[in-house]
């Protein structure tokens, strides 16, 4: 069993979930008299059966479908009894159990229709390539590897790019379709907002990061210059993923968040760099590592890539973003707090290519250049024209 002997700690997390699944049974009942009444059957069900939840990652979906079915079986005797009073009145026949079922399959199917509608919306919305690869791996359950060789690309990079195609989904379905997600149970009404922190844009030093924080939800930071669209992130973990959310540990305000985020994943990509691979942060198996080269707005951007072959995990920074985690680059933004970092710019330096990137403080003359390795990332060499 999961939850050991913390059966009040569970107790206390399924009451948390009785607000949706309130919610979400007025809808899948079509009553909201008998909402409360089937939610509070529902969270009787979970408890009775905790033992069958392995993560808690898993208890929305989990419980979702606890709901269901109880809304299901009360659908089935509504219909029964509600037949069964009309036959009573007018006829001395009784309807058979196949005409029961069948009402009850046909609210099923118009259930899973709506469903299938609005995740069509949801697809719709999003770039045509990104809207594919989601079709063709959660829905064909093609590999990453197969889906790599069709679109003639790195698995990795499928990875990563099925990442964000799942965080742009999740935008959509908490943003602009929100009403009808939430009826489903797939996101909660009145998510957190973006607000803004007290952290200067390392990229430009002319905005404050504007932030998302909540506990075992999400954690998302963007600048309203570098980012002005609502539904991008310039950095963020998904908090509902236990290996995530321990990384930020006990942490509730952005600025140290964001220096547990850079700190944490720093080890792991310095570990790649150096040895070509490093333990998965979800499973621990090895992951692939691989150096692409994106171009953007007709701007290069150099990433590492990190791929989990076995559960999928997969993670990529860019070349500012690795430096931005070096404890230099940590160092000087302590004592300059609103600084902007240059475009990286090819040079050569111990006799093979390399980038050249300049941090510089918006208030005074002080600066650091770093300069790294083109085809690794490596760090060759410090500069700054401060004491650190």
């Amino acid at each position: 069993m999961l939850f050991g002997d913390e059966g009040m700690d569970f107790e206390t997390v399924l009451a948390d979930e009785r607000p949706r699944l309130v919610r979400l049974c007025a809808w899948f009942a079509g009553s909201q008299e008998a909402a409360e009444d089937l939610a509070q059957e529902t969270l009787i069900a979970a408890w009775k059966n905790r033992d069958q939840l392995i993560s808690f990652d898993k208890l929305k979906p989990w419980t979702s479908a606890i709901a269901r079915n109880v809304c299901l079986n009360w659908s089935r005797r509504h219909y029964r009894e509600q037949a069964h009073l009309v036959y009573s009145i007018d006829s001395q026949e009784e309807p058979s159990e196949d005409e029961l079922q069948d009402e009850t399959s046909l609210e099923l199917e118009l259930d899973r229709y709506e469903l299938a509608t609005l995740l069509d919306r949801a697809l719709s919305l999003l770039p045509t390539e990104i809207a594919q690869m989601l079709i063709d791996h959660y829905i064909k359950e093609s590999s990453h590897a197969e889906i790599a060789e069709r679109m003639c690309i790195n698995p990795g990079t499928v990875a990563v790019r099925l990442q964000r195609g799942k965080l742009s989904l999740q935008r959509l379905l908490r943003t602009k379709l929100q009403a009808e997600s939430s009826a489903f149970g797939l996101v909660e009404m009145g998510g957190p907002q973006w607000e803004e922190t007290n952290i200067w844009c390392p990229w430009c030093g002319q905005a404050r990061l504007l932030g998302k924080f909540q506990k075992d939800e999400t954690f998302a930071l963007r600048c309203p210059g570098c980012h002005p669209d609502s539904e991008s992130i310039m950095a963020g973990l998904d908090l509902t993923k236990p290996y995530h959310a321990n990384l930020l540990g006990n942490t509730k305000t952005y600025k140290p968040a964001y220096s547990r985020l850079l700190s944490s994943f720093s080890p792991i990509y310095q570990q790649a760099l150096q040895s070509h691979t490093a333990p998965c942060l979800a499973c621990g198996h090895p992951v692939d590592v691989n150096i692409t080269c994106e171009v953007n707005a007709h701007k290069e951007t150099r990433q590492i890539l990190l791929h989990c072959p076995a559960c999928g995990w997969a993670s990529n920074k860019s070349l500012s973003g690795l430096v931005l985690a070096l404890p230099e680059a940590q160092q000087f933004w302590r004592k300059y707090p609103r600084l902007r970092m240059l475009p990286a710019q090819e040079i050569e330096a111990q006799g093979s290519r390399a980038f050249l990137i300049r941090l510089q403080s918006v208030s005074n003359a002080a600066e650091l250049t770093m300069i790294s390795s083109r085809d690794t990332f490596e760090l060759l060499e410090v500069h700054s024209n401060v004491k650190l």
